[in-house]
């Protein structure tokens, strides 16, 4: 996942810390809503493994990164080469829109991916 997408989430568990060993980096940062109990990260990425906090109908608010999940499945299932076939997701980013529109209206938590494709 690359570029300046912005995720939406309607609840996190506010009060859990993100230990980051040697071969993890930060899933993602929060720009609005409850900052993680230290003040970093929410989440680890490992490898092709992602752990969060995160609650809530995560993947149908982003689809930017059930895309990058998705991807990330079938290249690793059927090689680097597997490049899918565009689809139109305009209903999905509208959904996305007013979920970061209801988002900020709720004061709920929204997050920048720090995962790279």
């Amino acid at each position: 996942m690359t570029g300046p997408q912005r995720l939406s989430a309607s609840r996190t568990a506010a009060n859990g810390l993100t230990h980051l060993g040697s071969t993890s980096v930060p899933w993602a940062r929060c720009l609005r809503g409850t900052v993680p109990a230290d003040g970093s990260a929410e989440g680890a990425v490992v490898h092709n493994a992602v752990g969060t906090y995160l609650h809530g109908p995560v993947l149908p608010k982003n689809p930017h990164l059930a895309d990058h999940l998705l991807l990330t499945a079938l290249r690793r299932r059927y090689g680097p080469e597997v490049t899918p076939i565009p689809l139109d997701d305009t209903v999905e980013w509208q959904a996305h829109h007013a979920a970061l529109k209801e988002s900020a209206d709720n004061q709920d938590h929204t997050f920048a991916p720090e995962m790279r494709s």
